[in-house]
């Protein structure tokens, strides 16, 4: 028993060997090092693969910083709203980035004031009231704004196809081509419950059949079905398919929204992140910054973990010159005084806007009547007890009466 015992201590207190050790560890660092260069290697085909799936449009974008600026909203038409870093201070910005104005200003908003109509605003630091924005120039009046605007607010019916305006009280009237002087293109109407689009005639051109609706750019309207964005082509059919999320939040209005084209290129959110996408829904700039702003020229305002600078994707910008239908051949009347001007015979009212449609009475040869709604070749007045179309062929404009 001693003997066994005096062996054992003996070989307890043998030292082991260190080279198994090191081999073990050479081995494990060899195998990690392969391991990290198969993953490495996959990742970069795969980032390979996603960049050739790309849209053709796609470059690899250049970024310049804006250290002087921690936040960006989009404003209207081509403006954004900058918010100085030091003063935290807000003023105007171009789509490509320009600084417009100083950060002179607390805050911008938008003042309702009737269907197609916005007053724009600036709140200049230490003063009670605000002022106008010069939209089209990117400016701030000196003359101060002290109105609250209109609430009045436009519904189509789709029973008789008018639009008109109501106010808080209800009903004020209906609504005349010549009362809006709207320019070539597609604007939003809504019946209460359903979106579509009409013309600057106000003939209906897209029925209402979308949530939500923002009035055409470039060739395109933003539509809205359930919870998701898309855009549509004149015709009402889908450019894109509705699958990208509200804008709203990166906007100063904060209304439930999506970006307008500019040049072919619209900034879109798809959950988290925003990127670039042209008519096509190709992507333009990858899926992977938190904002991303309408932009000029291939030059995007954008904010990326934290850092706001500017995009620019190298992308020729599209021609935003855009013909919607029948506008280069429309050659109806503006609505308002007309005379009827025949060989000497009475004019027929027709119950259509067409020459086979049922007569509904006769107007006498130079009889004064007013033209409240137009179509190519067709006048839709009212004439005593009458209300119909007549041919723009047999009418004359007319001096208005004073008394």
């Amino acid at each position: 028993m001693e003997e066994y015992n005096v062996e054992y201590n003996e070989k307890s207190k043998k030292k082991k060997s260190p080279f198994g050790f090191i081999i073990g560890v050479v081995v494990f660092a060899a195998v990690l090092g392969l391991v990290s260069y198969l993953v490495a290697r996959n990742l970069t085909i795969k980032d390979n693969e996603v960049r050739a799936a790309r849209s053709d449009y796609y470059t690899d974008y250049e970024w310049e910083k804006l250290d002087d600026v921690s936040d960006v909203k989009f404003f209207t038409g081509d403006l954004l709203v900058y918010t100085d870093k030091k003063t935290t201070n807000k003023g105007l910005m171009r789509l490509d980035g320009a600084q417009l104005s100083e950060a002179e200003y607390s805050k911008f908003d938008g003042i309702p004031n009737g269907w197609q109509n916005m007053i724009y605003v600036a709140y200049p630091v230490g003063e009670q009231f605000p002022k106008y924005v010069k939209v089209s120039q990117g400016t701030v009046d000196i003359k101060q704004y002290q109105g609250e605007g209109s609430s009045d607010t436009a519904m189509w019916s789709p029973g008789d196809g008018t639009l008109s305006l109501h106010d808080e009280t209800g009903y004020v009237g209906n609504l005349s081509p010549a009362d809006v002087q709207l320019a070539d293109g597609l604007y939003a109407v809504t019946d209460g419950t359903k979106y579509g689009y009409v013309d600057k005639w106000l003939d209906l051109k897209t029925d209402l059949k979308f949530d939500l609706a923002v009035n055409f750019s470039n060739g395109c309207g933003a539509v809205k079905q359930g919870t998701k964005w898309g855009y549509i082509d004149e015709n009402g059919e889908y450019l894109i398919k509705p699958a990208y999320s509200s804008v709203g939040k990166f906007t100063v209005l904060g209304d439930d929204t999506a970006f307008d084209f500019h040049q072919g290129l619209v900034p879109v959110l798809k959950g988290d992140y925003m990127g670039i996408v042209d008519k096509n829904g190709k992507t333009v700039v990858d899926f992977e910054f938190d904002v991303i702003l309408p932009g000029l020229d291939g030059s995007f305002v954008a904010e990326k973990e934290g850092k706001w600078g500017i995009i620019k994707t190298g992308s020729a910008p599209e021609d935003e010159t855009v013909t919607y239908k029948d506008a280069s051949t429309d050659s109806r009347l503006q609505p308002g005084l007309y005379t009827v001007s025949t060989s000497g015979s009475p004019l027929n009212i027709r119950a259509e806007s067409n020459s086979n449609s049922p007569s509904l009475g006769k107007v006498k040869n130079g009889t004064k009547v007013t033209v409240t709604k137009t179509t190519i070749g067709w006048a839709l007045i009212k004439y005593y007890n009458i209300e119909g179309w007549v041919s723009t062929d047999f009418l004359e404009p007319a001096e208005e009466e004073t008394t």
